[in-house]
């Protein structure tokens, strides 16, 4: 799709937004440490960075010094660990799965007051 390299640009953008949101919400310490989300934390912080990093820092770097990465192994690595964001994407869907749960469990809820009245 000729389009698909626009679209990823806008999801990283959308990435790095929410990534600085949290970051300034939970504070620096908080969101490594966070008894809850640590883990998460630093997978998201991880994903965002090497989405940073091949997509907007290589081609930049690769342009001013006119070098190319289309070979290098990290590289590779680092475009192979942003599938991570399958992960996070899974996890969001996690989290609507509870919301649809608490939803259900409204609706439960108001069909039993009806015995009550």
């Amino acid at each position: 799709l000729p389009a698909w390299p626009i679209l990823e640009h806008v999801f990283l953008v959308i990435f790095v937004m929410e990534l600085v949101l949290r970051l300034a919400h939970n504070g620096l310490c908080l969101f490594f440490t966070h008894e809850d989300d640590w883990a998460w934390n630093g997978v998201d912080f991880i994903i965002v960075a090497g989405g940073i990093v091949d997509m907007w820092l290589m081609p930049l770097y690769g342009a001013l010094f006119n070098v190319s990465f289309t070979h290098n192994k990290l590289l590779q690595l680092v475009r192979m660990m942003r599938l991570l964001r399958l992960v996070k994407l899974l996890r969001q869907l996690k989290q609507v799965r509870k919301l649809y749960e608490l939803a259900l469990a409204v609706v439960h809820a108001t069909a039993a007051l009806g015995w009550v009245l």
